[in-house]
């Protein structure tokens, strides 16, 4: 999965080749020919001429938008469906008992990640549910009088066609409790291959219909005046629609992809139409797509699932070009006795202020992650063992000056931290019959447990200090 931005302008996917202005003034070319046909049609009579063409433009324009609507629907599911695959891996199941009766991917009640699926309602206008079997049982639907509709069941035909049949389905009008919707329902599997329900993504059919109606008005009412303006304008309108909304059906299968930090057109987001909203809600849904996947929910510094990616990143890089750096675990001394004494939340709280001053500290010298509980990996870029061992002592007395405020308590910490400095001279090539990523994996695996190890002295000599691999022999 890359999360990279292009660092050339030539792998910009919005970069403008002379091959790309050929092309494009080719399709003028075309676009020429065609206005040209509807100027010799516009001699035809005006009232019967007017009719053929508003009908064909309202049929060919609702197309186009529902199909744009249900490719956008599509690739909402699609990534919903990816992100709790990647997040919760296991298969769907339905676990009841006297007092609960509840969907669980793997090991997760997926009733508990219901602020997500209302974060993507809130952006995208896009009511989200989970299905098991035809029953709803996660979802953002409400009834009239504002009840979540879990527990009701699916239309009848929908699930026929949809489970039944297993097959992803779109519906520009389906009846949800009286409410028309337009809806894309894709088929659930577990690890068998067995379709155990379906994700459904629905919008209001009436916002639908009015953006379709929005759309095509203008050119029945246009086409009664005059016919050669009408086509002019539904050349020059219709193009920038696609256009724009072609670029914005890139950047979501870019991000469906896993490229969460695929770029969006500047010009799309500037507009203040539904596009703009479109782009802007997609580049909003973006932001926390990343902060789920890179950042620690308490803390909003890395999480050790990105923390690997960008050292597998850094190992990469390094053995090309060739570079120095040190990894540093550290650990805040008795914390356990932080929650035993004051609570969890004062324990959180302290994690909170660790983590602002590590991350403050680190600006510009590398980058910090939790590293599971109390743990944080620390990785100074372009330090030897030697500077990376003072930096992290000057660290050190920051975090001595921590207070942490809690009811009538100041809570004071320590930190403990080991590292370890690595340096490789670039372009070293690998042995024969060595693999890439193995041999990257047992590197980073190797210095990790030595920077480990040295944290364990520093935790069982006395903690609140550092150790280096310099220091400790």
């Amino acid at each position: 999965m890359r999360f990279a931005l292009p660092d050339i302008i030539a792998e910009n996917p919005y970069y403008i080749t002379k091959e790309d202005k050929i092309m494009t003034r080719r399709k003028k070319d075309r676009k020429g020919t065609l206005r040209s046909s509807f100027i010799i049609m516009a001699v035809m009579p005006v009232i019967s001429l007017g009719i053929i063409l508003a009908f064909f433009s309202t049929n060919r324009f609702s197309k186009s938008i529902y199909t744009e609507v249900e490719t956008e629907l599509e690739n909402t599911a699609l990534m919903v469906a990816n992100i709790y695959d990647m997040m919760y891996p296991g298969d769907y199941s339905v676990v009841s008992s006297d007092t609960l009766t509840a969907l669980r991917k793997g090991d997760k009640y997926l009733i508990e990640t219901i602020g997500f699926l209302e974060n993507i309602y809130e952006d995208t206008d896009s009511e989200i549910t989970f299905f098991y079997g035809d029953i709803r049982y996660v979802t953002t639907l409400e009834n009239p009088d504002g009840k979540s509709m879990a527990g009701t069941r699916a239309n009848v035909v929908v699930t026929k066609e949809v489970i039944e049949e297993n097959r992803s389905r779109f519906y520009k009008n389906v009846d949800v409790n009286g409410r028309q919707m337009s809806a894309y329902y894709l088929p659930l599997h577990n690890s068998d291959g067995k379709t155990v329900g379906m994700l459904a993504i629905l919008r209001d059919a009436e916002t639908v219909n009015k953006l379709v109606f929005k759309s095509v008005i203008p050119i029945v009412v246009i086409s009664a005046i005059a016919m050669v303006i009408v086509a002019a304008f539904t050349l020059l309108y219709s193009n920038k629609i696609v256009v724009k909304l072609e670029k914005i059906k890139k950047f979501l299968l870019m991000v469906e992809r896993g490229e969460l930090n695929a770029p969006m057109d500047e010009t799309i987001m500037s507009r203040d139409d539904e596009l703009g909203q479109m782009s802007r809600a997609a580049v909003s849904m973006q932001r926390s797509l990343i902060q789920l996947v890179e950042r620690d929910a308490l803390m909003s510094i890395y999480n050790r699932r990105y923390a690997n990616k960008k050292l597998y990143g850094i190992w990469e890089e390094i053995g090309v070009k060739g570079a120095r750096f040190a990894v540093s675990i550290g650990d805040i001394d008795f914390f356990k006795s932080v929650n035993d004494t004051y609570g969890h939340e004062a324990g959180d709280q302290v994690l909170i202020e660790v983590a602002r001053v590590l991350k403050k500290y680190m600006t510009g010298k590398g980058f910090v992650a939790r590293w599971g509980g109390e743990e944080f990996l620390l990785v100074f870029m372009d330090h030897d063992v030697r500077q990376a061992e003072a930096a992290l002592n000057e660290l050190l007395e920051r975090v001595r000056e921590i207070s942490v405020r809690y009811d009538d308590s100041e809570i004071k910490i320590n930190m403990s931290f080991g590292v370890v400095g690595y340096e490789r001279p670039k372009n070293i090539a690998l042995k024969k019959g060595t693999d890439k990523d193995e041999a990257i994996a047992r590197e980073i695996e190797n210095t990790l447990k030595q920077a480990d190890k040295l944290l364990y002295y520093a935790k069982t000599n006395g903690r609140n200090q550092v150790v280096s691999s310099e220091t400790c022999v």
